[in-house]
Parts: structure tokens; C-alpha cells; sequence
């Protein structure tokens, strides 16, 4: 433990006490693993020192602590591991950044155990009427939903906008405006620690100058259609829960492009947090075979993904990737939902990948829940063809753990 000025602040140093303005605002939280990002929010605001301490170190204390909870309370340890193994098996232990994932969620599960044992895995749906109906097709699903329910207003001018190239910031902001609840939360959001701005954005013609024309309206796209799904019945999936998860992913890709050096990270934010609204559709409009789906999932231990395959031949990623093309949605941004759970299939594109392992890295945050016990199976070669480190899981998690809070505020009040 020891204070260090600012040039001698590095990245994979970690917090040991909160970083402060000198007003006073908090900065940065005590415990997070300091990054690049991190030391320039440092330097605009002004901080000439920070108490800290080395990675390796505070990994030890984690560790030490895990030891010393899972000797206390055996019984609650063992059925911490037996979750875990059984949530993450599905995924592949055999490798080393699931393992990682893994350890992660464990760590976060112990004290929940330990406050509430006997935490089970969910219930099975009860059979009800028209589960044995012929499935629909893809296009029949999609024109379903698009006949029960139309996109808001606001929404088709944002799309119009992003088609546009030659569109102005001040038209971009004239678009947003009209939204009055809109503007509010893309205003609300841009003032997040996840932007990390020294200071307050109050116009959005500021935020655009800061962010650009694109940045602004793929954020007010994302917040756009999560309103479209705010009448989807709880009967087998907790909403709070699920845009718990959602927010959790889009927080996540956009880290990881970030670190990655990818380009337009808002439309990678947006694709995390719709990556999952395939599943919103099936159950507003197909409630019965979507229930088929999940009692599959549960009784034979495959990820849902596979389970939707086996009963309809498609599964919720192609529904929302269905919906939203059908909608206008730009395919740099279709294409990306449609196959997060099989990058492979989309040439292991760094946009699609970074969705799909940012999908992993919420599961293993346990915020919220996707509807799925069992994970989805995780891409290996993606991971190694990138040369990523397992490293980098537990620094990429508690960085979103740093804005979750207050974006889930935003997003979902």
C-alpha cells in the first residue's frame, strides 16, 4: 500500500482508496484496477497522487478472503461450486478465460449462499396450451411483432438520421429534442461515470460536440427501443432482471472496445444492450413455445440458444436480428445480434465477438439474469485469435461495475 503521484500511477495498480476531486466529486471507487482511461479522468480533473497498490496484491487479499468464507460456511461453499460448475460447464471449463469467469462468479455467489442457502436453480415452466402447435417460421415471427406493435416516432426519425450522412449536429439534435423524455435520458446517460466528462453536459448540442452526430444517436436508438419492450409479461422471465443483464452487456462491449481500439463503440453499446431482444418478442407474441424452450434448457442442460434451435430451427438472436432489420435497423448492427452466439458465423468480426463475450462476462457479474441457467457456449478460437489475456476479465468486470448503477438508473428508473 502507498501513495503514488499521478506519473507514477499505472495501469493494473488498484485503488486502495477512493480517487476524489478537489471539490470533492468521487472519481474513481476504491478497489477498481486502474486503467489508461482512468489516469487521463485523473489528469483533467486535476489529482496529483493516488493510494494504491499492485494488482497481484489485491488479487492475493480477494483470494484470502474467498479462502477464509468457504471455511466458515463449507456447506454454502459447496453448493456455490455445484452452481457454478453447473451454470458454466455449458460454456466450456476446459478453458482458461471461462475458468477465470467462472472464479468470478463464484465469488460474487459465496455470500449470497452463505446470507441465503438452498438457492436453487429455477423451476421448470408448467406445460400449458399451445406448446404442440406447429412453430412459426422466422418471418412469421417477425411479422407478428410488427403488426402488434409499431417502433415510436421518434424512433423512425433517429433511424432516418443515422441514414443520413450528410446529417447536422444541429439537426441530430433537433431529432432528439422532439423526444422531450428522450433528450432527458440521453442527457442523463452522457453525465454517467461510464463517459467519465470533468464536467456536467447540459445541452445535447454540448454532448454531440463532445461525443459526435453518431455517437448521440445510436445511444438514442438503444434507449428507444428498450421503451418499445416495456410491456412484456414477467410469467417466465424477471424484466428488472433481464435489463439488469442487457445494460450489463451493452456497459461491457463498449469496454471492450475500447480496450480493443474498435471504432463507433456506442453502436457496439447499443448491440450488447439489444443482443438479447429476440427473447422479448418470442415471449409477448409465443409464450407457449418459448416456456417449451426453457423447460428443454433445464431438463437436458443445453444453453437456450440450443434448446430455441431444436424446437423452432432458428433461435432468439435471429428473431431479433429479424425484428430490428425489419425495423430499418443498420445491418453493421443486425448483423452483430443475429450471430453474438456464433461469431464464427460471422467471420469472428471484432464487433461481433466483443457482444458475445461481453454476453459471458455479465453472466459472470450476476447482474440480473437472461433467462438462461445454462451459459452459452463460449467461442475459444475467438478469444485466442485475438490474443486476449484472462487478465483482463477481472478489470474489464469491475469497471462496470463502477457505472451499473447509475446507468441502470437512467435506463430503467
Amino acid at each position: 500500500m502507498s501513495i503514488v503521484g499521478l506519473a507514477e500511477l499505472e495501469p493494473g495498480m488498484v485503488l486502495n482508496s477512493a480517487v476524489r476531486s478537489s471539490q470533492g466529486r468521487l472519481l474513481i471507487p476504491a478497489g477498481t484496477i486502474v486503467t489508461d482511461k482512468h489516469i487521463r479522468m485523473c489528469k483533467i480533473w486535476g489529482v496529483v497522487e493516488a493510494d494504491v497498490s499492485g494488482q497481484a496484491e489485491a488479487e492475493h487479499r480477494e483470494e484470502m478472503e474467498l479462502r477464509r468464507m468457504a471455511a466458515e460456511a463449507p456447506k454454502a461453499s459447496k453448493e456455490a461450486k455445484r452452481d457454478t460448475r453447473e451454470r458454466f460447464a455449458t460454456a466450456g471449463l476446459e478453458h482458461k478465460a471461462v475458468k477465470r469467469l467462472a472464479k468470478e462468479f463464484y465469488r460474487r455467489l459465496l455470500p449470497l449462499v452463505i446470507e441465503s442457502p438452498g438457492r436453487s436453480r429455477p423451476s421448470l415452466p408448467p406445460p400449458g396450451p399451445g406448446e404442440d402447435e406447429s412453430p412459426p417460421n422466422l418471418k412469421e415471427v417477425a411479422a407478428r411483432e410488427l403488426e402488434l406493435a409499431s417502433p415510436p416516432d421518434s424512433f423512425n426519425r433517429i433511424l432516418r438520421a443515422i441514414n443520413d450522412p450528410d446529417s447536422s449536429a444541429a439537426y441530430v439534435a433537433e431529432v432528439v429534442q422532439r423526444d422531450v423524455s428522450l433528450s432527458a435520458k440521453v442527457l442523463r446517460a452522457v453525465n454517467t461515470p461510464h463517459y467519465g466528462f470533468p464536467r456536467r453536459i447540459d445541452t445535447l448540442t454540448r454532448a454531440i460536440t463532445l461525443m459526435g452526430s453518431r455517437q448521440i444517436l445510436n445511444l438514442a436508438l438503444g434507449i428507444s427501443v428498450v421503451s418499445h419492450f416495456r410491456d412484456v409479461p414477467e410469467t417466465l422471465l424477471n424484466m428488472h432482471g433481464f435489463w439488469q443483464h442487457s445494460l450489463a452487456c451493452g456497459i461491457i462491449t463498449r469496454l471492450l472496445a475500447v480496450t480493443c481500439g474498435v471504432e463507433d463503440e456506442e453502436r457496439l453499446f447499443v448491440a450488447g444492450l439489444l443482443h438479447d431482444i429476440g427473447k422479448l418478442v418470442m415471449l409477448r407474441n409465443f409464450q407457449p413455445q418459448m416456456a417449451r424452450a426453457m423447460r428443454l434448457h433445464l431438463e437436458e442442460e443445453i444453453p437456450l440458444n440450443k434448446a430455441e434451435q431444436r424446437c423452432w430451427d432458428f433461435d432468439h438472436a435471429d428473431v431479433g436480428g429479424a425484428v430490428l432489420d425489419a425495423w430499418g435497423l443498420p445491418s453493421s448492427l443486425t448483423s452483430v445480434i443475429v450471430d453474438h452466439h456464433q461469431p464464427a458465423r460471422d467471420g469472428m468480426a471484432l464487433p461481433c465477438v466483443l457482444v458475445h463475450l461481453a454476453d459471458l462476462f455479465a453472466h459472470a457479474m450476476q447482474c440480473g439474469g437472461s433467462g438462461a441457467w445454462h451459459l452459452p457456449r463460449f467461442c475459444a478460437h475467438c478469444w485466442d485469435a485475438y490474443g486476449l489475456s484472462s487478465n483482463l476479465i477481472p478489470t474489464i468486470i469491475s469497471q462496470a461495475e463502477t457505472s451499473f448503477d447509475e446507468s441502470m438508473n437512467i435506463f430503467f428508473p
